[in-house]
């Protein structure tokens, strides 16, 4: 029986026990124990070197629960790199564990760093015992094949939508586009639609480590860099319009559609296999494709200027994501796949 199992739910911060998942855990009679990652501080994101430091604390973390569980028990990682942490361990120290890493999300690199990244990836996700989710079926072959890993290993598993915030969020229309997020923003379209509007103001947040500083800020743009959540959130909640240019066709930008929707925001965004499981254009928002700066200036500048349109496509958007995307179903499919890895081991 499934709920006979010992569960590990291992997250990247520090965690006071108010995580959704360990919480949804705890009511459904499972037996969990939380486990975060030792000595965090926000600095290990925000500081380019201290990333060194941020992976050294996965590896411990991942000693910790090596050690604390046995090959009966199952490691939920809910950050794919701590799972990748576990898996390397678990094969480092021959030790048989059953892991299941969430959310997987490997963005390409250069030459050296995707080698590097294939040697670690797939060492641990070959390992026996090792399964993931990911948020769109398209992602399932491409990793298969990107890290020789079977498919078999993979699991559909998409975002959830919180059901509110944890803070007082003060939602008001104060006439500016905002976008903003850890990694992977297109800010030379987000600069370029600038230029082109620049009867429009824009607002953008971005990681100090991964802002190109050689690119030049318009003078229409109010550009942020390193804030922590709830500032972000605010400023998100004072925007007109929610826009969301990619680089890469990887899942990202899925939190800040998911909070755009929490707020009833109208959001643009590049499509992917993962933004299509959210947005249907027209209907709970507008998706461009990858590149496409005309069109994504043009769909600016149109719901910028149409209040009905912009409440419509908010209102719709934060519908069908609580209709499709709540807590609750996301909880009853990680159940489903708990008890798929467990029949797969018996």
């Amino acid at each position: 029986m499934l709920k006979k199992r010992r569960l590990f739910l291992l997250v990247d911060w520090k965690e006071t026990g108010d995580f959704f998942l360990y919480r949804e855990m705890q009511k459904a009679g499972f037996e969990v124990r939380l486990i975060d990652l030792p000595y965090y501080t926000m600095r290990d994101r925000t500081v380019r070197l201290r990333i060194f430091l941020l992976y050294f604390k996965y590896l411990l973390q991942a000693f910790k629960v090596i050690r604390l569980s046995t090959p009966d028990d199952i490691i939920v990682c809910w950050n794919f790199t701590t799972g990748i942490g576990v898996g390397f361990i678990a094969r480092l120290l021959f030790r048989k564990r059953c892991i299941l890493a969430v959310n997987m999300i490997a963005h390409f690199s250069s030459k050296v760093v995707s080698f590097i990244r294939y040697i670690v990836f797939h060492s641990a996700m070959s390992w026996p015992g090792f399964y993931l989710t990911v948020n769109a079926s398209d992602y399932i072959s491409l990793n298969a094949k990107r890290f020789n890993i079977s498919k078999k290993n993979f699991f559909v598993l998409h975002d959830p939508v919180k059901n509110r915030f944890d803070f007082a969020v003060d939602v008001r229309d104060d006439r500016y586009v905002f976008t903003g997020g850890e990694a992977q923003r297109d800010w030379r379209i987000f600069f370029d639609m600038a230029q082109q509007l620049p009867d429009i103001s824009f607002t953008g947040v971005a990681r100090k480590k991964f802002f190109d500083s050689e690119l030049v800020v318009p003078a229409n743009v109010d550009m942020r860099f390193d804030l922590d959540y709830e500032r972000f959130s605010q400023l998100m909640a004072a925007a007109t319009l929610v826009v969301l240019p990619l680089v890469s066709t990887f899942p990202c930008g899925l939190i800040v559609i998911g909070d755009a929707g929490l707020m009833k925001k109208a959001v643009i965004a590049t499509r992917t296999p993962s933004t299509e499981n959210y947005i249907i254009t027209n209907k709970t928002g507008v998706l461009v494709e990858l590149g496409d700066v005309e069109t994504m200036k043009n769909e600016v500048q149109r719901l910028f200027a149409d209040n009905n349109e912009r409440k419509r496509l908010g209102d719709n958007l934060n519908e069908f994501l609580f209709q499709e995307f709540s807590i609750q179903n996301y909880f009853e499919r990680f159940v489903q796949i708990l008890e798929k890895i467990e029949a797969e081991q018996a």
